[in-house]
């Protein structure tokens, strides 16, 4: 892999990350407007479908231990 190509790969990845969580702050700040916020929203959902919560946070935990795992 040339550097040029690393280059574009560290960027894409940045925007991957930074993307999402500009968009959940702007959300917040819309709902904020409403009285509500991002995070009720989430409360809500989440007690409305407990298991699929639950499984995201496995899912969510999976990934995040397969980061730190030594073999």
């Amino acid at each position: 892999m040339d550097a040029r190509t690393v280059q574009i790969v560290i960027y894409a990845l940045g925007i991957a990350v930074l993307l999402p969580l500009l968009v959940a702050a702007a959300v917040d700040l819309s709902l904020e407007g409403r009285g509500t916020s991002l995070g009720q929203h989430l409360a809500r959902w989440s007690r409305r479908y407990p298991l699929f919560a639950a499984g995201l946070i496995l899912l969510l935990g999976l990934a995040l231990s397969h980061f730190f795992w030594q073999m």
